[in-house]
């Protein structure tokens, strides 16, 4: 019996891993010098943008002026003349903006290639009020945002009687900006007793035009002076939505009754189911 010895194969088996490794590397540095080349063309390209006069701003449209101006919003906004609209930080120019007195928000958008548009909400006077330093528009979130002029409207309620309570800027008796005060208990009652009397209907007895003055009293607390009859209302405190709509009908009561002329003064919370009117005689 005769044995044939096997002849050993020339050829190796091929290790998976090894293999594996070998095609994850190949396309790992493919990826990589791939990624480089776009990197370089993206910053090139980038570079020749800011240098192109294709992305140079040629003009700056602003909306929603009224008390302030185009001329003010544009000198606020610090962009030099004709910059490149790319190199434009619209979140940074919206901040200065923003710090003008009348300015609420603003929104700017870019009008590729080559615009700016800066659209500006201005605030609302809801009322006046008397600060240490003057009188001031306030709105009714109850932001102090700029000073009343004489040469502006003033027409509005005034709040009195807060100068030493209201806590304006660092417990300090100064308006820098717009401050918000509607921690301030009494003052956000009285900025929605205006607002309640500002939504109802024309034929109210008791209009937001009507209402001339709200003066707090550490006594008596919020004392009403309208603008068409000289005598105290006597609100005190408590919810003044309640206290609108009580007055509201006692007022058109005595309307009704021709009594206006006599009345010296009202009280709104004589008792709790009462509101006690004086007539000819002092409060």
């Amino acid at each position: 019996m005769s044995w044939k010895r096997r002849k050993k194969s020339k050829h190796l088996r091929k290790n998976p891993f090894y293999e594996n490794a070998r095609k994850w590397l190949t396309r790992t540095l493919f990826i990589i010098s791939m990624g480089g080349i776009c990197s370089v063309t993206i910053s090139v390209v980038y570079n020749a943008a800011f240098i192109t006069d294709f992305f140079q701003m040629t003009s700056i449209n602003v909306e929603g002026c009224r008390k302030t101006t185009e001329d003010q919003i544009l000198e606020q906004s610090n962009i030099e003349m004709y910059p490149n609209l790319l190199a434009i930080d619209v979140e940074k120019v919206a901040v200065r903006i923003g710090e003008l007195d009348w300015v609420e928000r603003v929104d700017i958008k870019k009008k590729y290639p080559n615009r700016l548009h800066i659209a500006v909400v201005e605030r609302e006077p809801t009322a006046m009020i008397n600060l240490v330093e003057g009188l001031y528009y306030i709105d009714e979130k109850g932001v102090v945002f700029s000073k009343a002029h004489y040469s502006g409207n003033r027409d509005y309620p005034v709040i009195t009687g807060l100068e030493k309570q209201v806590v304006v800027s660092n417990g300090e008796h100064s308006v820098s900006g717009s401050v918000n005060l509607l921690h301030e208990n009494p003052l956000n009652e009285a900025l929605k007793f205006i607002k309640y009397a500002s939504i109802t209907n024309v034929k109210t007895t008791l209009p937001r035009q009507d209402i001339s003055q709200l003066h707090y009293s550490p006594k008596e607390g919020a004392i009403l002076f309208l603008a068409s009859h000289p005598f105290p209302i006597y609100l005190g405190g408590g919810d003044f939505s309640v206290q609108f709509k009580r007055l509201e009908k006692v007022l058109k009561s005595i309307y009704q009754k021709n009594e206006i002329a006599a009345v010296s003064y009202i009280r709104m919370q004589y008792r709790a189911d009462a509101v006690l009117v004086g007539m000819g005689k002092k409060a």
